[in-house]
């Protein structure tokens, strides 16, 4: 634990700031192309009416400051008579003469009038109102204005707002005081007694020795490796991608050459990310010379960490800031294209300087050059980009929380810890969905984000301060376990990669260390405690794990029914998505189904590819990709769909979703039921107008139709995913028809029942990531609406139903008969409830 020489050190953050500025309270004086409104006011006796938008398409705000630095956020009331659906753009000019003439620079937010009444904006700069191109900055601002016109934007007849309460607003104090414990080094991640008692630990368990030694030979790689700072920075580590076909790079004789289909690239961005990957190299063996140092008390690794530590105090500030198409903007850094990267890598960069920090080779000196030139330098690199809610300002705030603790900097921690729109503890009551999940809505940001999170949290453990104990930072290490496939693996839903939980035995061990939770050695029992979490600070040795048997369950922050039946890694599971779009992240995916059974991933989601390949664009982000149904062979837009209705008991799962804003004028409807092993489907679309509905079914696999096909030569489509099926075979047909996904102990039937002139198309598409082929199935039909009603049938060996079909019922309720040899299924499905019936021995 921390060792306190000198009292606590107090120090209040509070310190000069800006008052608010009145822009607009429109009492005396309006804007112009405003009307003085005295019928209508939220705060005082008048407002300003803005109407006749096409006559008067932009308003101006009057008397701005040129500096708005002292400001944090544009503050105002916005009245609307009607929710018209008219779209404005808020523009914060700020031209950067350096970049052309031709090059408008800004901040803007596009907003739409979805409401009627008042509706307060508190819109934070760089958050909210964000930079296009390169603005010089908010100390420079032409001018504020709205705009009804460019863009996408129409003046619309009908439309009557009214402005009130318009004001610039300072942050205030950014922080509550904050007391930190004055500590000797090492202290960031615990004392000299963490890591004498890994070397205990070594002499006594054989997987303690095997990491101490571990450690040593990353420590001994460093040291032979010679220091040689690039004299530029790197960039963004998605540039280096196979343009044509995602597969990743691979540097050979100065080229970079796609490990796939062999196409090779040259110049920028493609040299300068390997120059990123030497600055990372760089910073990560700071941290593997101080556990060495740690460990062993070798000055060597000292000596050799200050060589480095010095160098960048040399160099960091004479390197430019630029983003990954280098250009100067806020999320650009110096060592790296983005803030957020700069921010990661500082985090374990601090950690081997904290441990490195009292070895006879630093001078004062030195400790005033790092501290000066180099860390405070990169915190201030970091800070320029306040995200907000994001997996980023996780990361800023981690990387700011590593050099303020080891800095001992009271401003730079309560920034990282206590600024109020941006800080950890914002983080947790603003980024975090009611089921435990983070708001991103895909596994790999949720676990992107809580490393983040847990270095945070840890740094504070060690001086003092408890964040594991908040049940919100706890919800994070819960919701996953609830939610995965039977063999931990998470589906990849939005843009995320496949990965299992198992992977996380590190995250979870140390979770377990902090919060004594069984539950939590679920997955900490994984990895034979492979990690510097389980040496320097899991348990001597960890409990056994509970078993628990895993049941269906509605996450309604994440907007997704679970639907599980059978135990084991065997347990069928069925993931339908209703919710929430997943913000930048999202995939157009509404109403996707997921299915897990027989141990793998049969019908899976696409998940994504690196950012920088083409493919991830055009396949990976269209609804064609997933398990759910186009319109008019568009993908969906992006929106959020309604529960309708749920039941789970031991022999039925239900869930029922829908979507009307997917497409205008569409009605999307899905009730997904699991039962015997089987999952009945019953998916429509229903509309005023005449539509073209594709039902889309990806499945691991080879094809094998019931029924006759041709191969058709030209593509399904030009875009929207539908470019990128290959090996298409077609069919039409209005009887009953199956499809089998083949595979090794792990097949899949689908029956479909038959309609008048459906459409079949059978051919290949892509999941995961790199990209490997994947079987689909189109079912096509045309009209005002229709219903898919399909059953899916994994069996390992043979399939088992041999009759399946619509019941007739007198009051017109979904009925269904399913047979199976001598048993017969039948399935009831209102909107508000479910009903199965099993018979055996007909």
């Amino acid at each position: 634990m921390l060792r306190v020489l000198v009292g606590l050190l107090f120090l209040s953050l509070v310190g000069a700031v800006a008052d608010d500025l009145v822009l607009g309270d429109f009492e005396k004086a309006v804007w112009p192309g405003l009307v003085r409104d005295r019928e209508v006011a939220k705060v005082g006796k008048a407002s300003g009416r803005w109407e006749n938008l096409a006559e008067h398409s932009t308003i101006r705000i009057p008397d701005l400051p040129t500096d708005c630095s002292p400001y944090r956020r544009l503050v105002f009331w916005l009245h609307s008579a009607k929710a018209n659906g008219q779209k404005l753009t808020l523009v914060c000019n700020s031209e950067n003469p350096a970049n052309g003439a031709k090059e408008w620079d800004y901040y803007f937010l596009h907003f739409t009038v979805n409401w009627t009444g008042w509706k307060k904006f508190d819109l934070a700069f760089d958050q909210d109102i964000v930079g296009t191109r390169e603005p010089l900055g908010w100390q420079h601002i032409d001018y504020c204005s709205f705009h009804a016109d460019g863009w996408t934007n129409t003046p619309l007849p009908d439309t009557v707002l009214r402005f009130d309460d318009v004001r610039l607003v300072a942050e205030g104090a950014k922080a509550p005081a904050l007391a930190l414990p004055k500590c000797s080094h090492p202290f960031l991640l615990g004392g000299p007694e963490v890591y004498q008692r890994a070397k205990d630990r070594a002499r006594r368990f054989d997987w303690a020795k095997e990491q101490v030694a571990a450690c040593i030979k990353r420590a001994d790689a460093a040291l032979a490796d010679k220091v040689d700072i690039p004299a530029e920075g790197g960039q963004w580590s998605h540039h280096y991608v196979c343009k044509a076909c995602g597969g990743r790079l691979k540097p050979v004789d100065g080229k970079h050459v796609c490990q796939k289909c062999g196409k090779s690239y040259t110049g920028w961005p493609y040299d300068q990310v390997l120059v990123g990957y030497r600055h990372g190299r760089y910073w990560s063996q700071v941290r593997d010379l101080g556990l060495g140092y740690a460990l062993t008390g070798k000055e060597a690794y000292a000596e050799h960490a200050r060589q480095i530590l010095l160098g960048y105090a040399a160099v960091y500030k004479s390197l430019p800031l630029h983003n990954s198409q280098g250009k100067v903007s806020n999320s650009g850094a110096r060592i790296y294209a983005q803030t957020l990267d700069e921010a990661v890598a500082a985090t374990e960069l601090c950690w081997g300087y904290d441990l490195v920090y009292s070895s006879p080779c630093f001078s004062a000196a030195d400790h005033r050059a790092i501290a000066t030139d180099f860390l405070r330098e990169v915190a201030a690199t970091i800070r320029r980009n306040r995200a907000g809610i994001s997996n980023w300002q996780s990361w800023h705030n981690a990387g700011i929380g590593a050099i303020g603790f080891c800095l001992q900097d009271v401003e730079l921690v309560s920034l990282a810890l206590r600024d109020a729109r941006n800080g950890f503890e914002f983080q947790l009551g603003n980024s975090i969905l009611p089921d435990g999940f983070w708001y991103e809505g895909t596994a790999a940001y949720h676990y992107y984000a809580l490393d983040a999170l847990k270095w945070t949290a840890e740094f504070a453990h060690f001086a003092g301060m408890e964040y594991w104990q908040d049940p919100r930072f706890q919800s994070l290490f819960d919701a996953p376990l609830q939610y995965t496939f039977p063999d931990l693996t998470f589906p990849a839903v939005n843009d995320s990669d496949v990965f299992s939980l198992r992977g996380r035995h590190a995250l979870y061990e140390l979770a377990y260390a902090r919060t004594q939770r069984p539950e939590f050695l679920t997955v900490a029992q994984f990895g034979d405690r492979r990690s510097l979490e389980a040496l320097l600070w899991g348990p001597d040795e960890l409990p056994a794990a509970p078993t628990e048997a895993l049941a269906s369950r509605d996450f309604p922050g994440l907007g997704a029914v679970v639907l599980r039946q059978g135990e084991g890694d065997d347990q069928l599971y069925v993931h339908l998505d209703y919710g929430p779009h997943g913000g930048g992240h999202g995939h157009p995916d509404k109403l996707a189904l997921i299915l897990f059974g027989l141990g793998k991933q049969l019908a899976p989601d696409p998940a994504r590819l690196a950012y920088g390949a083409p493919l991830h664009g055009s396949w990976y982000r269209q609804t064609f990709a997933h398990n759910t149904v186009c319109v008019d062979q568009r993908s969906q837009a992006a929106t959020t769909g309604t529960l309708e209705f749920t039941r789970f008991t031991d022999d039925l799962a239900v869930g029922q979703a829908s979507t009307d804003q997917a497409y205008p004028g569409a009605l999307l409807r899905r009730r997904v039921a699991l039962f015997g092993g089987m999952v009945l489907d019953v998916f429509e679309a229903t509309s005023a107008e005449e539509h073209t509905y594709d039902y889309l079914y990806h499945n691991f696999g080879t094809v094998e139709p019931d029924l006759k096909t041709a191969a058709r030569n030209e593509p399904l489509g030009s875009r929207d995913g539908y470019q990128h099926l290959k090996d298409i075979q077609a069919a039409t047909t209005g009887n009953d028809w199956s499809v089998t996904f083949a595979q090794d102990q792990a097949n899949v039937r689908l029956l479909v029942l038959g309609e008048p002139d459906t459409e079949l198309y059978f051919g290949t598409g892509m999941a995961n990531n790199p990209p490997v082929p994947c079987p689909m199935a189109v079912v096509r039909r045309r009209g005002k609406a229709t219903r898919f009603v399909a059953l899916i049938e994994p069996y390992r060996d043979q399939p088992t139903v041999t009759g399946f079909r619509q019941a007739k019922t007198p009051d017109g309720i979904l009925a269904f008969e399913i047979l199976r040899g001598s048993d017969r299924y039948r399935l009831v499905l209102r909107d508000d409830r479910a009903t199965l019936s099993h018979d055996t021995g007909r």
